[in-house]
């Protein structure tokens, strides 16, 4: 390249997008005219996991290459909205966006310590994958201590902790005898429910209706008697059944009946 051309190169830098679609990035566009064949050109203010292109070209508008380069990963920030829900033992937090670097995982610090006087009981550490936020810590006993930090790991390196301090409240497991005292109970309910409908429907038919007392006897006074007769009462089985006649007269008794034999005597 002639001497002369150097002096008219221009190097320019500017944004292109972020490494993740989840996050954003701040517009960068920078120029400048390059001075002599080992002219040094700096773009700052760069953002860390980023896609930069570089242009060198020569004015006015001949472009000599153009290429895309993407900034180095740092450690992430610390994780937010670190909460412990009591009823299950188990620790949440929010997921990291892959803004300063690729998350591939969550570090876990447990200390344990005597919830009286804090004095120290045991340590562990535990790593988790990207896609997990929550996390159970085993072995929880009411009456214990825990000190947590959870940090989001890059390629880079842990990032900054989220730390939080809570005490156990978990009981143990129900004893079989609580169990079992609360499946008879659960099945007594329904059981004593159909007993008391079996009994009262039973009752309820056991009662004769006011149409059926209406119905079972009946007074039938007769016409166009004197005093001192009398009337019988009668019922729906033997309706028409009674006759009405003089006060003190007996009722003739039916004749009796004689069969004949099928012969004759001689």
């Amino acid at each position: 390249m002639h001497p002369d051309m150097c002096q008219h190169i221009r190097a320019r830098c500017r944004l292109e997008h972020h490494s993740s679609s989840n996050c954003e990035a701040k517009e960068v566009k920078r120029e400048e005219i390059l001075q002599g064949q080992e002219g040094t050109f700096t773009c700052s203010a760069l953002q860390p996991f980023t896609v930069y292109s570089v242009t060198i070209s020569l004015l006015p508008r001949t472009i000599l290459y153009t290429w895309l380069l993407t900034t180095k990963e740092t450690v992430p920030d610390k994780p937010e909205n670190l909460l412990m829900d009591v009823s299950t033992g188990s620790l949440r937090w929010k997921a990291l966006p892959s803004c300063k670097g690729e998350i591939i995982g969550y570090q876990l610090n447990i200390t344990t310590m005597r919830a009286e006087d804090g004095s120290f009981l045991g340590f562990s550490q535990e790593l988790v994958n990207q896609s997990v936020s929550e996390y159970v810590p085993p072995n929880q006993r009411a009456g214990r201590k825990y000190l947590v930090t959870v940090q989001g790991l890059t390629a880079a390196g842990a990032g900054a902790a989220a730390e939080l301090e809570f005490k156990t409240y978990i009981q143990g497991p129900w004893p079989v005898s609580a169990v079992s005292v609360v499946v008879v109970v659960v099945l007594l309910i329904p059981l004593s429910a159909g007993i008391l409908w079996f009994v009262l429907s039973r009752r309820k038919k056991a009662l004769p209706s006011k149409a059926e007392e209406d119905h079972y006897t009946e007074l039938q006074p007769y016409e166009n008697v004197h005093e001192g007769n009398y009337c019988v009462m009668e019922t729906f089985l033997e309706k028409d059944a009674g006759k009405c006649g003089q006060a003190g007269e007996p009722s003739p008794k039916p004749l009796p009946v004689l069969e004949s034999s099928g012969e004759s005597k001689q």
